[in-house]
């Protein structure tokens, strides 16, 4: 018996650039049949060094 996961946008687009590292953005937002902001956001997320977002200093 199978399983299926339903996982969300950003996962299916890191795991099929892990599957095909050879894809252009242009490819796998063709391919998944989302936009390209959603690819370039969802590649962004886990780059190493990346900055999470303002940090507010509140006294």
């Amino acid at each position: 018996m199978t399983i299926a996961i339903k996982l969300n946008t950003a996962e299916q687009i890191r795991r099929a650039r892990a599957a095909n590292p050879e894809l252009s953005q242009e490819d796998l937002a063709s391919r998944l049949g989302v936009t390209l902001s959603q690819v370039k956001a969802a590649l962004a997320y886990r780059q190493p060094g990346q900055k999470r977002g303002r940090k507010l200093n509140i006294p």
